[in-house]
Parts: C-alpha cells; sequence; structure tokens
C-alpha cells in the first residue's frame, strides 16, 4: 500500500497594543497602524460590533468612532451601520448574531483586506472573531476589550466560537486575529 505523509506548521505573530482613549484625536495609535498597513489596492473598510453593555456605559462612543474616522477619511472607510449587540452568553447562544455580522459583512462589501473590529467583552470578542473567521475565510478583525477578564482572554488569545445546541463553545475555531490585536482600556 503507497502512501504519502505530509506535514506542515505555520509561525505567526501579532502585536498587542495598550491605550486609553483609543478614540480621541490626541491618539494616533490605530490612524497609524491603518497607514501602515495602506497600500495602493482597494480602500480598507472597517465594521465595527460593540457590545450593547458597552454602549451602557459609553453613552457617546458611537460619537466618538464617528468623528475620529471622519478625521481619517484618507486611510480607511468607516461602515455607516455601528452593530449593537448583547454581550454575555446572549450574543453566543443565538445564532442570529452570527448571521447579523455575516450579513453586514455581504450587504457592505468586508473583503479579506477589510476589517471587523469587535468592541467589548470575551463573549462579543469570541462571537465577532468566529464570523470573521468563517467570513471569506478569514476576515482581518481586531478586538477591543473592555472587560478584565476579556483583555486576560479572548483578548490576546486565537479562541473563537460560539454555543450551539446548548454546548458550549460548540462551533468554533482556533484562529489568530489576521494582522492585528489591540487591547484597550477606557
Amino acid at each position: 500500500m503507497n502512501h504519502l505523509h505530509q506535514a506542515f506548521s505555520v509561525r505567526f505573530t501579532y502585536t498587542v497594543f495598550f491605550t486609553t482613549q483609543l478614540f480621541t484625536k490626541a491618539n494616533s495609535l490605530l490612524s497609524d497602524f491603518f497607514r501602515q498597513q495602506s497600500t495602493n489596492d482597494a480602500r480598507k473598510k472597517l465594521l465595527f460590533v460593540i457590545d450593547s453593555g458597552v454602549m451602557d456605559a459609553h453613552p457617546d462612543l458611537q460619537a466618538e468612532i464617528r468623528t475620529y474616522f471622519t478625521q481619517h477619511t484618507d486611510i480607511v472607510d468607516l461602515i455607516p451601520e455601528l452593530l449593537i449587540i448583547p454581550g454575555g452568553e446572549t450574543a453566543k447562544n443565538e445564532p442570529i448574531f452570527v448571521e447579523k455580522i455575516v450579513d453586514a459583512v455581504d450587504k457592505y462589501g468586508i473583503d479579506r483586506h477589510s476589517y471587523v473590529v469587535a468592541i467589548g467583552g470575551g463573549s462579543i470578542l469570541d462571537l465577532v472573531g468566529y464570523a470573521a473567521a468563517i467570513s471569506h475565510r478569514g476576515i482581518r478583525h481586531i478586538r477591543i476589550p473592555t472587560t478584565v477578564l476579556s483583555q486576560n482572554d479572548s483578548g490576546v488569545g486565537v479562541k473563537n466560537g460560539v454555543n450551539y445546541r446548548g454546548r458550549k463553545i460548540f462551533w468554533g475555531l482556533l484562529c489568530r486575529p489576521l494582522r492585528f490585536l489591540m487591547t484597550v482600556l477606557f
């Protein structure tokens, strides 16, 4: 009996940035990053998915994001709809939220050169990472954890997934953030 044995390994690295007040004019971390990633290719688009609990705690966040990217229209195109999704296990228990993100990816033409940005606790980061990984075989995503647990777990890790049939992280995969990972302390 003939057979062929194959093996491969993939090495990757990514940077974790720590900052505060990410969307203020004085903080150029994010705009500098996108400038470094800029090429002559198609414009990069940004789709934001935000934990509703974060929105409750920071009611001006959407306006801050829009203002920030209004000042940086030379580097990226902000998708006008910022998706707000309930955090906690609800985010990972309801398949409708994966579909909502994938639908937005399709509707707004988010491709492998664009970014999906998640702001929230670990459940939101897991959910968005999963949706980004299964769309177009992997869309770049940026994680902005807002809880201490997510800063130490999903914010710097590579696991992504959602609950299915009552089982925790039944649908999931290990996938590094494509290109960039950021930890932000508000």
